[in-house]
């Protein structure tokens, strides 16, 4: 009877769960000032939605080599198990929320399950039922949600700006966020209003014409968390490059620059990737230049083009490093556009954690100085002899850093099955 009960109240539970998602949709920014915001309770309702959602396309077959009564006892454990689960979210929300009025978090306990009769689980289901029904008609349909989320008339229908190429964004949104390359950014949420969202809660929901402005945001957002990391720890790598060069290999300094700059030429492939990424995202409306906007990607797109401008306008290939006066030159013209670059990463960086929230904090240039002189726990003499190999154990992570980059937010983000984006201006 338990297990008939909550497949009953599915479609009060999904109705309320639209509903939910359809406020969640509403950018907030434009409703409250910052500081006072009452976010949307998905989550509570979404663990609830998931295991009722489950229950009710539950098809597995019944164990014939089980009793009855296992059976019986197995189910009631799972149900128990939920029940203390979701009283637990919904407790915890209460007593966290600033929003619920005190005198509904005080008298909580005091409300009573109203009386079933005990004769007949038949009247049971029907008065629960009853009540599922009671709460669709007035928390749902008489609030409007049927006509908010399928809208049939004019003034319900989200209007689209006339600049914006939605339908290309709708498209591309939906594209991308079914690829795995969204698994490599899970220790990294935003933090927009006030509150962490997850990569699974952006990615999550189907987009369409009712939640795309908010979804490119969020989307948008989140990419800009993950590509300002990338371009962290690129800065890292080549400033820890650099130093074991003036420190390690100082003997022979000319082969270790010549080492970084190969590594440098090898990065150009990671550079074409993230750029192609981000001039796919302008074309399709997902970002647009606002430079007070947390979801602008335009500093970083900013960063990958003047990289790209100087492996384009310098030679620093091997075959063309042939003498000292050479070295000197390409290395004056690298540190000059490093130090702008570097500069320009670090004011990004003092506003990161107001943007993004990262489970791990950032390696610095010593860290991986450390690793590199001893990659495997292992002693390395730091003499003439070892020194350049330090160098090849740091080119060697560097390079294998921008494959998994190129992987994972390109190819794995699924920008190359986007060509109608590729043919616009």
């Amino acid at each position: 009877m338990l297990e008939k009960v909550l497949q009953n109240s599915k479609t009060m539970i999904a109705n309320l769960h639209n509903a939910m998602k359809f406020l969640s949709y509403i950018d907030i920014r434009f409703l409250f000032s910052e500081g006072i915001i009452p976010h949307p309770i998905i989550e509570v309702i979404d663990f609830i939605y998931q295991y009722v959602l489950g229950k009710s396309q539950d098809t597995s077959s019944l164990d014939l080599n089980q009793s009855p009564y296992d059976i019986s006892e197995m189910k009631l454990e799972n149900l128990t198990k939920f029940h203390t689960d979701a009283s637990k979210i919904v407790g915890d929300f209460f007593q966290n929320s600033k929003y619920i009025l005190i005198f509904l978090i005080n008298d909580l306990p005091k409300i009573n399950i109203a009386e079933l009769p005990n004769d007949l689980n038949f009247a049971r289901i029907e008065i629960l039922n009853t009540f599922f029904n009671e709460i669709v008609e007035v928390w749902y349909k008489n609030l409007g949600f049927e006509e908010f989320l399928n809208p049939k008339t004019a003034e319900f229908i989200p209007p689209i700006d006339p600049d914006t190429n939605q339908n290309d964004g709708i498209e591309a949104l939906n594209i991308i966020r079914r690829e795995s390359g969204w698994k490599e950014m899970n220790h990294i949420s935003i933090v927009y209003f006030g509150k962490q969202f997850s990569v699974d809660r952006i990615i999550n929901d189907e987009v369409s014409n009712i939640n795309f402005q908010i979804k490119k945001k969020h989307v948008s957002q989140l990419l800009r968390c993950r590509f300002t990391e990338i371009m962290k720890n690129y800065r890292s790598l080549f400033s820890a490059m650099l130093y074991i060069c003036d420190k390690d290999a100082h003997n022979y300094y000319n082969n270790c620059v010549i080492k970084l700059f190969g590594s440098l030429v090898k990065s150009k492939t990671m550079l074409e990737d993230l750029y192609e990424a981000l001039v796919t995202l302008k074309k399709s409306s997902i970002w647009s230049v606002n430079y007070t906007s947390e979801s602008n990607l335009q500093i970083v797109f900013e960063w990958v083009a003047g990289f790209l401008s100087l492996l384009e306008n310098n030679d620093f290939s091997l075959k063309n490093i042939n003498d000292n006066k050479m070295i000197k030159q390409l290395l004056i013209i690298f540190k000059k556009k490093f130090n702008v670059f570097s500069t320009l990463l670090l004011n990004e960086i003092k506003i990161f954690d107001t943007l993004c929230h990262k489970d791990d904090k950032f390696k610095n240039v010593q860290y991986y100085v450390n690793y590199f002189r001893n990659p495997e726990n292992e002693s390395i003499n730091l003499n003439p002899e070892n020194s350049m190999q330090i160098m090849l154990n740091a080119c060697n992570f560097f390079d294998n850093f921008c494959e998994n980059v190129s992987k994972s937010c390109y190819k794995d983000l699924g920008f190359e099955k986007l060509p109608h984006c590729k043919i616009k201006n």
